[in-house]
């Protein structure tokens, strides 16, 4: 069985070495640990995840435990996988910046993941989706809510599907969440016109996020504008008509 390396941090950063020769024997050896022990390699990720101190070497963790979740994620521990869960949430809610991005879209392959492989994976599962409903307005709590939607469609939500929207429509309510709601608002709705009851739920977010576009673009995509509107290219192609059947004018 593969060595767990000594510094799993020195090892990400010789995997981040602008030296090709360094950066291809950390990577054979990052593979190997990987191989022989998944539980250890993402035990070690995760520790770099929850280290601010760890600079690029954190970044490159969130991408890898990624890639294990994507790949390797039935084969890790059960213990592991549910303090990744709990440890993507932490992040993903307390800090800020590319750390707080590259956790919420780990917090959405989590739940992608989770679904069906087995009663620790659904906790998980019931974990990160409950703790973003129970966070009406937040930012990072809509942002999970949009990838987790955009990866998994809103089926995902199954009866948390009401609740959800409604989380959403509080986010839209506030200025310090418009953006991140929006874009949730419109992965939500472009994925719900095959389904009448949940046409139903929302199309109550249409109206804000309307007049959230209409703002935005009267204030030449500036800023925050700018991200909305790019989330409004979402809707520029086959999900432009089910969203605009939710508009009783066609406005």
């Amino acid at each position: 069985m593969a060595r767990q390396p000594a510094s799993p941090l020195q090892l990400l950063q010789e995997m981040l070495s602008p030296e090709n020769d360094v950066r291809r024997v950390a990577e054979v050896k990052y593979d190997d640990w990987l191989e022989q022990d998944p539980d250890a390699c993402a035990a070690g990720l995760l520790g770099l995840c929850c280290d601010v101190g760890a600079g690029g070497a954190r970044l490159l963790a969130f991408t890898l435990l990624r890639r294990v979740v994507a790949t390797r994620w039935p084969g890790v521990a059960v213990d592991i996988r549910r303090g990744a869960a709990e440890a993507m949430l932490a992040q993903a809610f307390g800090t800020t910046g590319p750390s707080s991005k590259a956790a919420v879209e780990n917090c959405a392959a989590l739940v992608q993941q989770g679904l069906g492989l087995d009663d620790a994976d659904e906790d998980a599962n019931t974990l990160i989706l409950e703790r973003c409903i129970a966070a009406p307005g937040h930012a990072a709590a809509l942002r999970i809510l949009e990838r987790t939607i955009q990866e998994a469609s809103p089926r995902v939500l199954g009866d948390r599907f009401p609740r959800a929207s409604t989380c959403i429509e509080a986010g839209l309510a506030s200025p310090s969440s418009a953006v991140a709601a929006c874009r949730a608002a419109l992965a939500l709705t472009g994925e719900v016109e095959s389904e009448p009851a949940r046409q139903h739920v929302a199309k109550r977010l249409v109206p804000a996020v309307a007049a959230i576009l209409t703002a935005a673009a009267l204030a030449g995509g500036d800023g925050p504008a700018a991200e909305v509107l790019t989330s409004a290219s979402l809707l520029f192609d086959e999900p432009l008509v089910s969203w605009t059947s939710f508009l009783p004018a066609k406005a």
